[in-house]
């Protein structure tokens, strides 16, 4: 779709990014709100401490889904290396946030590193790919489709 190049093939494809967001932080959250329940209920009573990780990793692992939505622009536009340098910023931030916070909050300070690290590294990403393949991502929230 990015190939036809016009703005109605460009606010497609945001839609499209916008119903998928929705549909991975939605998942995300009724994950979070119910990790009790989950994990009860899929691995046990013994594994109940886990619920409140999975309450952070839920939201961690939608803005990891989300990451991949906006990759593509970078790689369609040819642009591997702002995606590599953009991979090892945040992979190091993880490193620093991981090791500062599993001092104070062992398991749940692990789990709050990859929330932040994995939202900065989707973010980062999508600023990034939106610098160097402009979307109409305002302009697609309306109904017309010029």
């Amino acid at each position: 779709r990015l190939a036809d190049g016009g703005p109605v093939a460009s606010k497609s494809v945001v839609r499209v990014t916008y119903v998928l967001y929705g549909i991975l932080l939605c998942t995300s959250l009724l994950m979070a709100t119910f990790s009790d329940q989950l994990v009860r209920l899929l691995v046990g009573p013994a594994f109940a401490p886990a619920a409140p990780l999975l309450a952070l990793l839920a939201p961690a692992a939608a803005f990891a889904g989300m990451y991949y939505f906006v990759t593509g622009y970078l790689f369609y536009a040819g642009r591997t290396g702002t995606l590599s340098a953009i991979t090892l910023l945040c992979a190091a931030s993880q490193v620093v946030l991981t090791v500062l916070l599993v001092k104070n909050g062992g398991a749940r300070g692990v789990a709050i590193a990859a929330l932040v690290s994995t939202f900065l590294y989707w973010a980062t990403t999508a600023l990034g790919a939106n610098r160097i393949q402009p979307m109409p991502w305002v302009s697609s929230l309306g109904r017309n489709q010029s």
